[in-house]
């Protein structure tokens, strides 16, 4: 009994490997910042957006599609029946604590499984994306090296595997549409994975639109390719019907994850998308010449990659160029057709924007490592000992992911709060928009913050706070509204703070009294690299009223 398993095992590891280290990677961020009322790790908006959209059936509209509200309900409605069972839960309010008799326990249940959900759902379909890999025909040990080196070693991807946002469920699904992509590359299109292949893009671009870019020219190619002369009569008609099967799936998919229930609340979101949600006149830095944005790009990338993903990235551009191995064309499709349609369009391109890039990335760096072992048959042994030292490297780099929680706002304003203010003294931290009342921790401990958005705090002379803190990012987005009027126009119509406000602001007595950050340990050697200097140079200003 214990042979077999063990084999399997053994046959697995080349996936349950890379997994393991990412978990690992990924667990502090997992448990950071809890118990809590909502999700600190980014921009966030689990378990109130699966809520609205279930509670308005559908038409509660949210600039990101649906999929995640999809995946969390199952498991927010067994909370919920239970804390209904148990008497602890109800009735239901659209007003903070939203029905919960114990929220801030309640709360961080909701968003404890949330986490565990989303990340078990990457890591799963990493996993199957190396699986795919093999049953294209490569290797484990080309599947086990890419997959090491542009997933489980992406500190980029590890972060937003936790995250409750659009892009864990996009990554997930866009890499199981990816497994499926390289197996009817190196195979053929058959009825059963043309309907896969259509059901995880539909759930990707549910989850995010930025999933379209990855697929398109893959999906164009895959059509044209019925074109080609040499198919018998016979292979081509089933590969008709395996196309139109895909492309039935793939509308049919859209349309009940996206469109029936609320085609208005679907055109709003579309509108908003086209419309330039991402516009880099609002979102970019200013001043930015094409050669900085070419720049930014390189930079989003190393971010994602590391010091040996991008060794390996690069490298293989010329291996493929020089071997031209079968199939290697069309498997960097997925890679060239995001670069066109998706990096370069935008218009900027900050670290998130590059996790299909670097997903796309896995199937080249497969192809390029087996390749080069058919070549270096006699030297393969050196080829491995490389790749592991690229690796190695990665995984050490990756503890960027985990580290980088020593230097978030919101623990270091806690922190400062709980040391040096007395709990009668007012405190205001920056935002645009107001705070619900009794929502954060540090009104929890009992200290007095105030929920006012800023621009009513600095337009409030007589009831002024006397600490206000802003991150020095926040700053210079705001001080930069001279330079991005866009940006200026669209925060003031949106939260009625205007560029003038931060002038009124340094005129009302505040001075820079500390500045808050948390370098990295001395173990850690890449903070020179661009990701960890920025979390180096990750600082909370403290302002204090004289």
């Amino acid at each position: 009994m214990h042979k077999p398993m063990s084999a399997s095992v053994r046959r697995s590891a080349f996936v349950l490997i890379p997994c393991l280290a990412a978990s690992l990677l990924a667990l502090p961020l997992v448990i950071h910042g809890l118990p809590d009322y909502e999700s600190h790790l980014g921009e966030e908006y689990q378990p109130l957006k699966t809520f609205k959209f279930f509670q308005s059936r559908g038409r509660e509209f949210h600039k990101w599609g649906p999929a995640d509200n999809f995946l969390y309900a199952p498991g927010y409605a067994l909370s919920l029946l239970y804390w209904k069972h148990q008497g602890t839960f109800g009735p239901a309010s659209s007003r903070f604590p939203y029905g919960f008799h114990r929220p801030l326990q309640q709360l961080t249940a909701l968003i404890l499984q949330s986490r565990i959900l989303v990340l078990s759902l990457v890591l799963i379909s990493l996993a199957a994306l190396g699986v795919g890999l093999a049953r294209a025909g490569f290797s484990r040990e080309a599947a086990f090296f890419a997959l090491l080196l542009c997933a489980a070693t992406n500190p980029t991807m590890i972060w937003h595997a936790v995250l409750l946002k659009g892009d864990g469920p996009m990554i997930a699904f866009s890499s199981l549409a990816l497994g499926t992509y390289v197996v009817i590359v190196r195979r053929t299109l058959t009825i059963a994975r043309a309907l896969w292949f259509s059901t995880f893009i539909a759930w990707a671009v549910t989850a995010k639109e930025f999933a379209v870019p990855l697929f398109a020219l893959p999906c164009a190619a895959l059509a044209f390719r019925a074109l080609r002369p040499a198919q018998s009569p016979q292979l081509r008609s089933g590969y008709m019907r395996s196309l139109a099967v895909g492309l039935a799936t793939l509308v049919g998919w859209y349309a009940l994850l996206n469109v029936i229930y609320a085609p208005a609340t679907w055109l709003k979101r579309i509108r908003y998308v086209l419309s330039g949600a991402a516009d880099p006149e609002i979102w970019g830095a200013p001043d930015r010449s094409p050669f900085d944005f070419l720049l930014e790009i390189f930079k989003s990338l190393a971010n994602n990659l590391g010091p040996g993903g991008m060794i390996a990235a690069v490298g293989c551009i010329p291996v493929l160029i020089w071997l031209r191995p079968q199939r290697s064309l069309w498997l960097a499709l997925p890679l060239v057709s995001f670069v066109l349609l998706g990096m370069l369009p935008t218009g900027y391109s900050p670290d998130r924007f590059a996790l299909p890039g670097a997903l796309a990335l896995i199937p080249l760096i497969a192809c390029t490592v087996d390749a080069l072992r058919e070549r270096m048959a006699s030297r393969s042994g050196r080829l491995t000992f490389a790749l592991a030292a690229l690796g190695g490297i990665n995984l050490l780099y990756a503890n960027i992911a985990w580290l980088q929680l020593r230097s978030t706002p919101e623990g270091l304003i806690e922190t400062y709060v709980r040391g040096h203010l007395a709990k009668e003294e007012r405190f205001a931290i920056f935002s645009f928009w107001p705070r619900i009342p009794g929502k954060s921790r540090l009104e929890t401990f009992g200290y007095g913050l105030d929920t006012r958005p800023i621009a009513m705090v600095i337009r409030s002379p007589s009831a002024l706070p006397k600490t206000v803190f802003i991150t020095s990012e926040q700053q210079r987005w705001v001080e930069d509204f001279v330079r991005r009027p866009k940006r200026a126009a669209m925060v003031a119509e949106e939260t009625g703070f205007e560029p003038n406000d931060w002038e009124c602001f340094k005129g009302l007595g505040y001075r820079l009294a500390d500045r808050l950050n948390s370098p990295l340990p001395g173990w850690y050697p890449f903070g020179f690299f661009a990701l960890p200097a920025e979390s180096i140079g990750r600082t909370v200003l403290v302002y204090r009223l004289d």
